[in-house]
């Protein structure tokens, strides 16, 4: 006689399948959020169930490696941006300072970057105004598909 095998569910504990996407927010935009609903920073993220917390963690990451290597960065500002204000989206989204003027080296260096010819007054100085060039937008995601916010590495928590 050969042994019954139990039913595939006694063999197996239940199964949890956690499906993610990285959000991102226009800077100068705030969703209108269920009242159950709310934002919370990465760094301080209420409890979460199963591997939540961790599935978060890595989402900031894959965001972290985006950022050095695609324009994804373009989505962060409005149209129009100082250095010092792309700079301010920068740093949260990286987790270390961001010096301005490497920043804008290396965006330069890339030809993502031009004047618009524009001045925005900051304290007693005055910001020269930037937006992506033409290159830059052409592989950067368009602002109605992904955008990020300041709030950036936030986690929208049902």
């Amino acid at each position: 006689m050969l042994p019954v095998a139990p039913p595939l569910l006694a063999m197996k504990p239940a199964a949890n399948a956690t499906i993610t996407y990285l959000g991102l927010v226009p800077a100068d935009v705030d969703p209108h959020l269920p009242e159950d609903t709310a934002w919370h920073s990465v760094d301080r993220l209420p409890p979460t169930a199963f591997d939540h917390g961790a599935i978060v963690l890595a989402g900031r990451e894959r965001l972290r490696a985006k950022l050095s290597y695609t324009n994804v960065g373009f989505a962060l500002p409005p149209e129009t941006f100082s250095i010092s204000e792309l700079r301010a989206l920068y740093t949260p989204a990286l987790g270390h300072e961001v010096s301005a003027t490497n920043l804008q080296r290396v965006l330069l260096r890339r030809n993502v970057l031009e004047p618009t010819g524009s001045t925005r007054p900051r304290g007693a100085a005055v910001a020269g105004l930037r937006r992506s060039s033409a290159s830059a937008a052409a592989s950067s995601p368009s602002p109605t598909s992904s955008r990020c916010c300041a709030r950036l590495l936030s986690l929208l928590v049902f």
